[in-house]
This record gives structure tokens, sequence and C-alpha cells, in this order.
């Protein structure tokens, strides 16, 4: 009888990392620089994970919201302000790359609860002279500005009891003396 023996050649493939992002929630308004906006998984069957190099995909950042700290995506100065102004955040894109040079890419995005903030109006008073004024004389010009609607579609009114007297009329997004206005000037 004869033995043989023989060991089978196995060539080892370098097998592409792995990540997997997972984005988390933000309410406008409550947002701050250094916040989590995501966490990643990165693995490899081939490298240990401390040996992982883990980045923004390519152009995926070029606004700024983001940074990579401490093994998390977190928001950056520029994305809190961008967050807290109403808008919502893009897709967060990591790529993980291997000591071989291969790549894993994954993304997710966060989602922002928008609030709706209250509309701001500014108003500048005229100045008249005494038994000068008439009817329809512009007593005060308004500007307003809402986050969430264009200024034509919000509506201006008198606060309360300031036009109890009917001294006032809004007109072509002015405020007009009526003629009892004028007879009190």
């Amino acid at each position: 009888t004869g033995d043989d023996a023989d060991t089978p050649a196995v060539e080892l493939v370098n097998d592409a990392p792995e990540i997997t992002v997972t984005a988390k929630e933000f309410v406008e308004n409550s947002a701050a620089a250094g916040q989590v906006a995501a966490t990643w998984v990165a693995s490899d069957p081939d490298d240990a994970v401390a040996d992982l190099v883990v980045g923004f995909k390519a152009g995926s950042n070029a606004q700024g919201y983001y940074a990579i700290d401490g093994g998390k995506v977190v928001l950056t100065e520029k994305g809190a302000a961008y967050v807290n102004a109403g808008n919502k955040l893009p897709v967060v894109e990591l790529t993980v790359t291997d000591k071989g040079g291969l790549t894993g890419t994954g993304s997710d995005t966060p989602e922002v609860e928008l609030v709706n903030d209250a509309p701001t109006i500014t108003v500048e008073a005229k100045d008249f002279i005494e038994n000068s004024a008439k009817a329809g004389d512009v007593a005060a010009t308004y500007t307003v500005s809402d986050e969430e609607d264009e200024a034509a579609d919000l509506e201006v009114s008198f606060t309360g009891t300031s036009n109890a007297e009917g001294y006032y009329a809004l007109k072509d997004g002015q405020v007009v003396l009526t003629d009892k206005g004028a007879a009190h000037v």
C-alpha cells in the first residue's frame, strides 16, 4: 500500500468592507453643533474594524453640515443653523475603506421635524403735522415675513383694541388714516 498527501492551494481574496449608517432625528430650533447626526457600524471579513477608515463619500458633504468626530457624524455650526432655519438635512453618505483599498458605502437621511414659527411684522410709523392730515394719508408702513409662508400669504390685522376708535385702515400693504383718524390729528 502506498500513501500520499497534498495540501490544496487556496488563493485568498480581499472582500470589500461594509458600512451601515443610521441617521438621527432633529427638531427645528433645537439643533446644536456637536449633536449626533448619524452613527455607523463598519465591518470587513479580512481586516479588523480598527484598521478600517471611514469618511464622507466624495462630494457628499460639500455644504459642510456634518463632521466626523469620535466615531460619529455630528452637526457643524453651519448644519445646526441650517436645521434651525427650517430646512431638511441632506443624506449622510459614508465610505469605508479597508487596508487593501476596497470600499463600501452606506447612507441614511436625518429626519427634521419642522416647527411652524410665528410670522414677524415690523411697523414704521410716519409723522404728521397737526391740522394737515387727510383721509388716506399713510400713517405707517409694515414689513411681514415668515419662515414657512410667503409674505403675500400672510394676513395682517390690528392687534386687540389698538384700532378701537377706527382711526386707521389697512390698504395696499400700508396703514392709512380714515376720515375719523385725519380729524383726530
